[in-house]
């Protein structure tokens, strides 16, 4: 059920956890077999069906990663080595950037600062391993590139930015060299992907089949969609209170929250029903 990726571009919403995907497909399947939509419901018993098996999917992961966590000492260590070193770049280059008036390295500064933290440092020193390898990778490479070489010599980056390539690349080796996994982090990568993009063209779907503002228009439309503005606005809130940093996912059979960033711990949360 391959759907077109540039669909998402005018689609714009959070990006939804695996969990919270199932529970919004599944309410539309809901409605459409309520109004007793022959076609929308064969393509939506479809589509939940790829979303449980996403779900499962990053599961497994996340229950791999955990166990692989605990037998990983070394990447523990390099993780707090990196998330200094990240930290120091970031303070480094506020400390022009709080310079007042529009300074020549205080402009190169917030630009910078804007393009590489625009959620803090938190939002990348607290996520999971495999997540922040990835993060910091591209980072990486952006610096390498000349559009940033005169704000990381003249900020006085460099020896940083070094400092950081060289604990990326022991981080790497920790981090996915230690246990074989069944799954990988690029195959969650790409599930989760699809698995937003297949999403978005539901969404798009129903915005085609109700597009206008007609009563009977506007009540189906709000009806199919209802549980995924919730999600949305549910996303949205929890990003705005820890600072960008990602919604937990959801199981979608008992509404419990998994807190699998921070802990191992779950707490259960309510999802109204639409």
């Amino acid at each position: 059920m391959s759907q077109p990726a540039f669909i998402r571009r005018f689609i714009v919403s959070y990006v939804l956890t695996a969990g919270r995907r199932v529970v919004v497909i599944e309410d539309m399947l809901r409605v459409a077999k309520k109004h007793g939509n022959a076609a929308l419901v064969t393509e939506l018993e479809q589509a939940a069906e790829l979303a449980r098996e996403t779900f499962r999917l990053v599961r497994l992961w996340h229950t791999e990663r955990d166990k692989s966590k605990r037998s990983r000492p070394d990447a523990v260590a390099l993780d707090n080595q990196l998330d200094r070193a990240i930290t120091r770049v970031r303070d480094h280059a506020a400390n022009f950037a709080d310079m007042p008036g529009d300074d020549p390295d205080a402009v190169m500064a917030r630009k910078f600062l804007a393009a590489f933290y625009p959620h803090g440092v938190r939002a990348i020193t607290h996520q999971p391993y495999e997540e922040q390898l990835v993060t910091v990778e591209e980072m990486l490479t952006a610096w390498a590139k000349p559009d940033w070489q005169d704000t990381i010599r003249e900020l006085g980056l460099a020896k940083f930015i070094q400092l950081i390539t060289t604990l990326t690349a022991d981080y790497r080796e920790a981090v996915t060299g230690f246990v074989r996994r069944d799954v990988t982090w690029d195959e969650v990568r790409t599930a989760e992907d699809d698995g937003q993009t297949l999403l978005a063209s539901l969404v798009a779907r129903v915005l085609g089949l109700y597009p206008t503002d007609s009563p009977d228009d506007l009540k189906f439309r709000t009806e199919y969609l209802e549980m995924f503005d919730e999600q949305n606005n549910l996303t949205a809130e929890y990003r705005s209170r820890r600072k960008g940093k990602e919604a937990p996912d959801v199981d979608p059979d008992t509404g419990t929250e998994f807190e699998d960033s921070d802990s191992e711990t779950e707490t259960t949360t309510e999802l109204s029903e639409a």
